[in-house]
């Protein structure tokens, strides 16, 4: 027995070590973030893309058929939050949105999701501060989104230009505004059934966001996301890679048996928000405003625009 039992062993042995590992993913395998890998996304080609959504802001009023105010739809009075949305803080003025919060204590309805034993409820809330938001009315899947915007500084602001629907979300700028150089990209994935996942990534600017309007866009089509700020690729993700690691850019490099598909890739509609917000006391990304915050302060934006390409291979 023990003559026979040890060529086996090193027969074995030999088998597992010629054995193949077995390839392990992250959510890091989809998404490119260093710059020498993305520079071949610089300066998109719009050829074949259609201006379908365009507003420069130019009238005395946001235009409502474009766009919902914090009374035409979407709500974020939640009561965790310190602040609740009106119409009066989305200020037009010399061709520029001006999405402002204030210091504007005031009882106002709320949303609490302890109410009637779990199952949410509205109810008079007092809140610390007002602030502005404005969302699409239509909802998009594929495209190329861009705002030229302006960010607060100080203490306290949450600016943002994300996409929300059909279980994802796209943010295409977080900024903390104590932090205003560093610009946070995050893809996230809502299931209904299941845990969030999320991939965040950031990078850090020589000169503040606050300073001066800048370009933010993303581009997204069937295969990826590429993330740009002036024209610049920051970062790109893919909706599949191939087994040894490398992404798949277009159909002809899309093979259906074999390719890894993104968790967290985005497919199906979404609208798009611009919003200033200001973090909870219990917030994990920002501190709360304090008696250094500018109010009132506000994200402003010079225009926002849509493309949309119809035949996407």
């Amino acid at each position: 027995m023990k003559r026979t039992a040890i060529p086996f062993l090193i027969l074995l042995l030999c088998l597992c070590a010629d054995a193949p590992a077995q390839p392990s993913y992250s959510l890091k395998s989809w998404v490119k973030t260093r710059r020498a890998d993305l520079k071949v996304y610089d300066k998109p080609n719009m050829s074949g893309w259609t201006l379908v959504f365009e507003d420069n802001f130019d009238g005395k009023q946001i235009d409502t058929s474009l766009w919902h105010t914090c009374t035409g739809g979407w709500k974020r009075n939640h009561a965790n939050k310190p602040l609740y949305y009106k119409d009066e803080n989305v200020i037009l003025q010399n061709g520029i949105v001006r999405l402002t919060a204030r210091r504007d204590p005031g009882v106002h309805k709320g949303w609490f999701a302890d109410v009637n034993e779990g199952k949410g409820g509205w109810r008079d809330h007092l809140f610390d501060y007002s602030s502005a938001i404005i969302e699409t009315k239509e909802k998009y899947c594929y495209g190329f989104f861009e705002a030229r915007c302006k960010i607060p500084s100080g203490p306290g602001f949450w600016p943002g230009f994300w996409m929300f629907g059909g279980g994802g979300e796209i943010d295409v700028f977080e900024f903390n505004s104590s932090k205003p150089k560093k610009h946070y990209i995050t893809v996230h994935d809502w299931p209904d059934n299941a845990p969030h996942r999320q991939f965040a990534s950031s990078w850090r600017s020589r000169e503040s966001f606050a300073d001066d309007f800048h370009t933010f866009s993303v581009e997204w089509d069937k295969w990826k996301l590429v993330f740009r700020v002036d024209g610049i690729a920051r970062r790109a993700d893919f909706r599949y890679i191939t087994p040894d690691g490398k992404v798949v850019e277009n159909a002809s490099q899309y093979d259906p048996a074999t390719a890894i598909e993104n968790p967290l890739f985005p497919t199906g509609e979404q609208c798009v928000k611009l919003n200033l917000s200001i973090p909870a006391d219990n917030s994990t990304f920002m501190a709360p405003p304090d008696e250094r915050t500018p109010f009132p302060s506000s994200m402003d934006v010079d225009f926002f625009r849509i493309y949309r390409i119809y035949t996407i291979k």
